[in-house]
């Protein structure tokens, strides 16, 4: 049996009922849950699982990664959104360059910083609960055991 296989088994029997539907296509993904099953499968060093998600649903949330990216990287809200749904988003692009420049000279290095501390805490919180979450979920006493030993400050047995 393939690994990526074996890392499927392993990672849809220790899902709840919910995540489960979801990966076998039972429910609709939403990009919300697609960006923290693929964390999941990577936090628990199931590493080929995580690309066959990137595989099978990639292309689908790439225009919603293209604009994180693009956030993360602090540019203008409203002109990404009107890029996003507007085929000709080349047009949007100096608007976006000439704020991206003002709003580089308006925040000064140490509001930088501390801005991107703020943003990396929250995302690290948002990680703590998905896997906090996921080992709750679990089906079974004993799959939320073996999850605990893999991350013992994140999963606790109930």
């Amino acid at each position: 049996m393939q690994q990526k296989k074996i890392e499927e088994f392993s990672f849809l029997y220790l899902c709840g009922e919910d995540d489960r539907n979801l990966l076998l296509g039972k429910v609709s993904m939403s990009f919300e849950d697609f960006d923290r099953l693929t964390y999941l499968a990577n936090h628990f060093g199931l590493q080929e699982y995580a690309a066959e998600l990137w595989n099978r649903y990639g292309r689908t949330f790439h225009d919603q990664y293209e604009l994180l990216g693009a956030l993360s990287s602090g540019a203008d809200c409203d002109a990404i959104l009107r890029s996003v749904m507007d085929p000709d988003q080349d047009k949007n692009e100096e608007k976006k360059d000439d704020w991206e420049n003002k709003q580089s000279q308006d925040m000064d290095a140490e509001q930088q910083v501390s801005a991107h501390a703020l943003t990396f805490d929250k995302e690290v919180e948002m990680h703590e609960k998905w896997i906090s979450d996921f080992c709750t979920n679990a089906p079974t006493l004993e799959s939320r055991k073996f999850l605990q030993m893999m991350d013992r400050e994140l999963c606790s047995v109930v």
